[in-house]
């Protein structure tokens, strides 16, 4: 599983992926121009068919899994944070913070003390076998501020005159 949060504009998720016995590490967060940025916690070989499909603008079918494991995502964007259920489906969260996977009720816990969404990772990665590696936080506002910025050529702009 894996341990991902949001809290004051930061998107923040665990490095470490468990294939069978072996942990290894990957990021788990994922910048989409247009929609936001998206960050999946669950089967990998689902997460990945759901990052094509995401990358892709979601067009066709949502990619169905044949291991039937759950795959949950925080996406962030302009218009706010949302649980996406399966990978798809968008319920708004309106609370301050919000976590998902194995690690969640750390990230919870340490968001409702009033610490940042990477704190998780100290307690998290300490007790909760799987979380771990190292953690990977984006300012969601910079990746906005970034997207669908107007080029403005001379001509267009009007400038008032001063008297």
């Amino acid at each position: 599983m894996t341990t991902i949060c949001f809290k004051d504009g930061y998107l923040a998720a665990d490095t470490q992926i468990t294939v069978g016995n072996y942990k290894t590490t990957t990021s788990k967060l994922y910048v989409f121009p247009g929609y936001g940025v998206i960050g999946f916690s669950g089967s990998m070989s689902r997460i990945l068919k759901l990052v094509e499909w995401w990358s892709k603008g979601c067009e066709g079918e949502i990619p169905d899994s044949e291991d039937k494991e759950d795959v949950d995502g925080i996406l962030v964007n302009k218009d706010g944070m949302f649980c996406l259920d399966e990978g798809q489906g968008l319920i708004q969260i309106t609370a301050p913070y919000f976590a998902i996977g194995s690690g969640s009720a750390y990230a919870i816990a340490a968001m409702a003390m009033g610490k940042s969404a990477d704190f998780f990772f100290n307690e998290a990665a300490s007790t909760e076998i799987y979380t771990g590696g190292t953690v990977d936080v984006i300012e969601c506002a910079t990746i906005f501020e970034k997207e669908k910025k107007p080029k403005y050529k001379k001509k267009d702009v009007k400038r008032s005159k001063k008297k």
